[in-house]
């Protein structure tokens, strides 16, 4: 088994045991998965064309400088890759600003949302308090009522059976000789 095989697999096992967890955070996984792998998809590109453009520079610094136009292509080519070079600095310097904001911001609402669970912890705990005593009543009621729906069954059931053997011997009265009927 390759190693891109065996990562692929622990990865899917992660992402399936995060969405048994949670639904939003297996979608937040998933989602920061994707992430990286566009900037890995990124840097990879970078990376190879900050290559192909050190190559370029480095064999046009290399070459026996023929005319004034090859050096004037060679300083270009130099004064382009310098330039693309410090922007990409300054880039990287404000993406990692953004990310110190975004962070000190997520940190804050960390702040903030754990303040409302405490809070809000000692209400939902008296919640419940009274969730559980309101069971305990009502599981004794339900008790008790089904105590007495029993008890008024089997006196309905006496009542149909007396009513039955009261109806079946006047039946018998009026038909004695009836073969139907054993008695």
């Amino acid at each position: 088994m390759s190693i891109e095989t065996y990562l692929i697999e622990w990865a899917a096992r992660e992402v399936v045991k995060v969405f048994e967890r949670s639904k939003a955070a297996g979608i937040a996984f998933v989602i920061a998965v994707i992430g990286m792998s566009i900037g890995l998809g990124v840097f990879a590109f970078k990376f190879g064309k900050g290559l192909a453009e050190r190559e370029k520079v480095a064999r046009l610094a290399s070459a026996p400088i023929q005319s004034e136009r090859d050096l004037a292509e060679a300083l270009r080519a130099i004064s382009d890759y310098s330039e693309r070079k410090a922007q990409e600095a300054r880039d990287t310097a404000a993406e990692a600003q953004r990310a110190q904001v975004v962070l000190e911001e997520s940190r804050k609402q960390a702040e903030h949302f754990n303040s409302i669970a405490a809070t809000n912890k000692s209400a939902v705990e008296a919640i419940f308090r009274e969730q559980d005593a309101r069971a305990e009543q009502s599981f004794w009621k339900v008790q008790w009522f089904s105590f007495l729906v029993g008890i008024l069954s089997t006196f309905a059931t006496m009542g149909m059976l007396w009513v039955g053997r009261k109806a079946r011997a006047l039946w018998k009265a009026g038909h004695p000789t009836d073969p139907g009927i054993h008695g």
